[in-house]
């Protein structure tokens, strides 16, 4: 309700306080907004190598996306 709170009053009166705080309620009570993100992270296996290994990962098309004009294929 806090970051619902403050989002309104963002959206009457924008300021980069009201952000700030929307992004400091939201990490510390681990909530989703629409100034932060989750970042999924598999803890069980472990590449080879000193680095991380990106890994693809296929998502659907939004409804309505042209999937020719839209996806890049290398």
């Amino acid at each position: 309700m806090k970051i619902a709170d403050l989002a309104t009053q963002a959206s009457y009166q924008p300021s980069s306080d009201l952000i700030w705080k929307i992004k400091r309620v939201a990490l510390d009570y681990s909530l989703m907004s629409a100034f932060t993100a989750f970042v999924a992270v598999d803890s069980t296996g472990q590449t080879a190598g000193a680095t991380g290994t990106s890994v693809p990962v296929a998502v659907p098309v939004p409804q309505g996306v042209k999937y020719d004009t839209t996806v890049n294929e290398h």
